[in-house]
């Protein structure tokens, strides 16, 4: 199998680097599909020489054998450079080489640095630089670790049943779109629901992992597996889920044991992109842009810090706010243009406050859409499940956007009206 091939398989996206250990390929590949070898290292004058990057905490490589034949996919989760007397016994443990003592490293490694370093006419000694690399797993069908499972309860990193993925491997946290999340006492589920989002971990296991789930779900009764398209930080895949096939009651929830205390990113599109507006939400008073009075959040401290970030989709404009006499901005993630978002850190108690002076009633603002990730905290916005009849904006409404853009996004005033007006367009 190609590089290019098990990386289609593998339901990946984004970019990789192909590429086999030096010396002895084969055993050492072997070594990582095993889990003895979980790190490597190499001379950091090389990529001096040949002006290529470093790599860097996230990359993804697809790991080949003696014969260019992938092998499986691993995601580098430190890199630090060092001089080759200062590597530690514990990197020369995780390099797995040998009997995994740092005096066995030693000795393999003078002979693999030096000839390195000779190839590019440089000398080795105790002090060249090394660049050395952790990284782990994530895409094995060589191992049997060739399923994809998105999960969110009891099966979570640190949960009581965590230890059923002791075969697997964790590709990190990510979300689900169009499904929400149920508490059903000691355990949760999640159903079909437009307009829902739930954060979870996607694992790869092998074939006798999804056979354990599926008893320990009561999959076919209770539970059923299908397929869900999972978003982690740096990318979206393909993968096996657990839908509960019970009926559900009261209110969903974004995250098994969500805490009103976890931080959050709110994403705001319309008139909450000016900072003044969205205090009264969090502090609650009159707003002097339409005179409402807002009561404010719970918890009134103010946003930790706030950015700019374009996303994909558009807005439009819909429904008859009687605060703003017109319709109002909304969020439509399939639309095909780019949204200007003004993105504040607030924590998961004060969004749904701030979805409750909104109005999350099922003809107004009843979606807290995950649409990203950023820092490793996940990106919510508030939008309508479905799209709203259409209502032109009021002058007042649409100025304050601009205004907004302009004064405090860093868009200049002639590319915020553009952008406004190619939103009025949308209605």
């Amino acid at each position: 199998m190609t590089a290019e091939e098990l990386w289609k398989q593998s339901g990946l996206t984004g970019t990789y680097e192909a590429w086999a250990f030096g010396g002895a390929p084969d055993r050492l590949a072997e070594l990582v599909l095993q889990g003895v070898k979980t790190a490597t290292c190499s001379a950091y004058d090389l990529y001096l020489e040949e002006r290529e990057p470093l790599p860097k905490e996230g990359d993804l490589s697809v790991i080949l054998n003696a014969r260019d034949e992938a092998v499986c996919i691993i995601r580098t989760t430190k890199v630090y450079v060092t001089a080759f007397d200062r590597v530690t016994p514990e990197h020369a443990w995780k390099e797995g080489e040998g009997d995994r003592s740092l005096e066995y490293w030693r000795k393999v490694h003078v002979e693999f640095l030096t000839g390195e370093l000779a190839s590019i006419g440089r000398e080795f000694s105790g002090q060249a630089q090394v660049v050395c690399e952790e990284f782990e797993v994530v895409y094995a069908p060589y191992e049997g670790r060739n399923r994809t499972v998105f999960v969110y309860g009891t099966l979570m990193t640190g949960e009581r049943a965590a230890w059923m993925l002791d075969a697997g491997s964790c590709l990190g946290k990510a979300y689900v779109n169009r499904y929400a999340l149920y508490d059903l006492g000691s355990f949760p589920g999640i159903v079909a629901e437009p307009g829902g989002s739930v954060l979870g971990e996607v694992w790869t296991v092998p074939d006798r992992t999804i056979d354990e789930l599926d008893r320990y779900e009561g999959e076919g009764s209770l539970y059923h597996r299908e397929m869900v398209r999972a978003v982690l930080e740096d990318g979206a895949l393909t993968a096996e889920a657990y839908i509960y096939a019970g009926q559900v009651r009261g209110a969903s929830e974004a995250w098994w044991g969500a805490s009103d205390d976890a931080p959050v990113w709110y994403a705001c599109y319309g008139s909450n992109l000016k900072a003044d507006r969205f205090r009264c939400y969090i502090e609650g008073g009159v707003c002097r842009e339409n005179g409402k009075s807002y009561r404010g959040c719970r918890d009134r401290t103010l946003w930790a810090e706030d950015d700019v970030h374009n996303y994909p989709g558009e807005v439009y404009f819909a429904n008859h706010s009687g605060t703003w006499g017109a319709g109002v901005a909304f969020y439509d993630p399939s639309g095909r243009g780019r949204v200007h978002m003004r993105r504040y850190k607030i924590t998961y108690g004060q969004l749904k406050d701030v979805q409750l002076q909104e109005g999350p009633g099922p003809a107004w603002y009843d979606s807290l859409l995950c649409i990203g990730w950023k820092d490793g905290v996940p990106v919510y916005t508030l939008t309508n499940h479905a799209r709203r009849p259409a209502s032109a904006p009021s002058e007042a409404y649409t100025d304050l956007i601009v205004r907004a853009l302009h004064e405090e996004c860093g868009y200049t005033e002639k590319d915020a009206a553009r952008y406004v007006r190619a939103c009025r367009g949308k209605i």
